[in-house]
């Protein structure tokens, strides 16, 4: 019940905050597209800017289209709060069944049926990374886990929950980048420097 009720509240917290990094994702990535078309009608770019900005207009609307979608099918804030709500009840059966402990037989087979019948009320279910992130947070409880699985699944952990990040962080950079590329595009000095770096691309 302990594992159970602590890999679900993980898996509520996760779905949580991965609806929230989506949200911002389509948010940050809609003004950008915003910023990244105005830069042609204020600016007078040359060609190859104007194909840097078309294929990042069309990169991130794909952006928002694909993860509009996937927000929508996994509908993450409903099942993180199934998820959540199943938990508690986990929990409190766990409180109960403690306050009365020893149990007999009896007793511990009504417990049973009702963990069973919270599970089955609750359809949803954690990921396998949720639990991991259990084990991470309680080491007393799995010693038979490895200094080098450890290091394993706080690996696997840490790099799920940066993936979207990653992914904003490029996205809220890539407008003022292009911005300011524009801008040091009207240097006779920036003009050299990409020719140079051009010419020494091709050449070698």
């Amino acid at each position: 019940m302990k594992q159970t009720k602590g890999a679900r509240f993980n898996a509520a917290k996760r779905l949580e905050d991965r609806d929230k990094k989506r949200t911002s994702l389509i948010a940050y990535t809609s003004v950008s597209v915003v910023v990244v078309t105005l830069i042609p009608a204020f600016f007078d770019v040359p060609t190859w800017l104007r194909s840097v900005v078309s294929l990042a207009t069309v990169g991130m609307s794909l952006i928002i289209l694909a993860y509009s979608m996937l927000q929508a099918q996994s509908r993450d804030l409903l099942v993180a709060h199934q998820l959540h709500e199943c938990a508690l009840e986990i929990n409190s059966l766990r409180r109960e069944m403690r306050a009365q402990a020893p149990c007999n037989q009896q007793q511990a087979s009504d417990y049973s049926k009702r963990y069973d019948e919270i599970l089955r009320r609750h359809n949803v279910n954690h990921d396998p990374i949720d639990y991991e992130k259990y084990k991470l947070e309680h080491p007393t409880e799995f010693t038979s886990i490895s200094e080098e699985d450890s290091r394993a699944l706080k690996r696997e952990v840490t790099r799920t929950e940066q993936m979207l990040s990653f992914v904003t962080w490029i996205v809220t950079f890539t407008a003022p980048a292009l911005v300011i590329v524009t801008l040091a595009s009207k240097s006779e000095a920036f003009i050299h420097w990409v020719k140079a770096l051009i010419s020494a691309w091709t050449s070698g």
